[in-house]
């Protein structure tokens, strides 16, 4: 039975599919216009961050200007800052820092997701080579914040090929990047310079 149905002859009865990688297992498939709702979630921000380790009030404290806070208040929100950079924000990352104080456990968490997340990844690489998904992976993450072209992301394949896997890594919001213009004085929509990209890795952080 197609899954309209269930919302047109069983409504009480709610279907749920959720997945980081659904983006691409749904790709290209027909959705039921008026009958589904998409919500698109993301790690956790560093305000939630600080509300989840119960900070509420620091949390509000960096909606302020830099210049109004106390040296106190921006030192902890500097070591907060660190603490959030190395647990990043997904949620069970979170969670087992907030119940064991410490990074091991943590680090352990997050090579457990990676190493799911690889090898769950390969199924949904028939449009491109998985073997420059996973370079590209690895390369966005370690360069996440520079400026790069698509050549310093791997020497092993093509850039058609590199921009293919980089851009696969966009649409399920892995990695996100934005081009700079040709010129400094030009307008951004007007030049936009693709070859060059800061990419921002999102799977973790």
């Amino acid at each position: 039975m197609s899954l309209r149905y269930f919302y047109e002859e069983n409504p009480e009865l709610h279907v749920i599919a959720a997945g980081l990688l659904l983006e691409f297992a749904l790709k290209g498939i027909s959705f039921p216009v008026g009958r589904i709702q998409i919500i698109h979630m993301n790690p956790m921000t560093f305000r939630e961050f600080l509300a989840a380790r119960g900070n509420e009030l620091l949390a509000e404290q960096i909606k302020k200007p830099e210049s109004k806070l106390p040296e106190i208040v921006i030192n902890k929100i500097n070591h907060e800052l660190l603490n959030y950079c190395i647990v990043g924000g997904m949620p069970e990352c979170v969670n087992t820092f907030i119940s064991t104080g410490g990074f091991i456990d943590v680090l352990q968490v997050q090579s457990d997701l990676i190493s799911t997340f690889r090898q769950d990844f390969a199924k949904y690489s028939g449009h491109s080579d998985k073997r420059c998904l996973n370079t590209v992976l690895s390369s966005v993450a370690k360069k996440s914040g520079e400026q790069i072209k698509y050549s310093r992301l791997s020497e092993d394949f093509t850039n058609p090929t590199i921009k293919k896997a980089f851009d696969y890594w966009k649409w399920p919001g892995c990695s996100r990047g934005f081009e700079r213009p040709h010129h400094p004085g030009s307008r951004l929509v007007q030049a936009l310079r693709k070859k060059y990209s800061k990419p921002f890795f999102s799977t973790l952080v």
